[in-house]
């Protein structure tokens, strides 16, 4: 996990330093392949990294798309990934590293700090991505 150290509610204000970012984090692995928010996503944050996931230019770059804020029910297209119990405590200390997540939210206008039952929602078993087509 790469930390780019950009503003948290405003990331659209530094657009060109995420989409550097990016392309920094991914030309130090040398990944072919790419989860990102969906660009339906309700969050601008969420938005803008769809965004500029959309405009890297990497040949052979494969992108998924996964929802933020599953609503229920599986978008079309959807790909289930079960995750191991490892996987889903990893993907729980990720979570709370952010700390906007782990603290108060101050995009909200009523500013709120994510229950433990909001971060175990994203340690689910199963992961939902769809395939980007560029």
């Amino acid at each position: 996990m790469t930390f780019l150290d950009l503003p948290d509610g405003r990331l659209h204000t530094r657009i060109f330093a995420a989409r550097r970012g990016l392309a920094r984090a991914l030309g130090h692995v040398g990944s072919a392949l790419i989860a990102a928010p969906a660009a339906s996503d309700d969050h601008p944050d969420h938005r803008t990294v769809a965004a500029c996931v959309a405009a890297l230019r990497r040949p052979n770059l494969r992108r998924l798309a996964y929802p933020v804020w599953p609503a229920g029910r599986q978008p079309a297209g959807a790909c289930c990934l079960f995750l191991t119990a490892q996987e889903r405590l990893a993907k729980r200390a990720a979570v709370r590293s952010y700390r906007t997540q782990a603290g108060r939210i101050m995009d909200d206008p009523a500013g709120f700090a994510m229950t433990r039952r909001q971060i175990a929602a994203f340690t689910r078993q199963q992961e939902m991505f769809v395939e980007v087509r560029q």
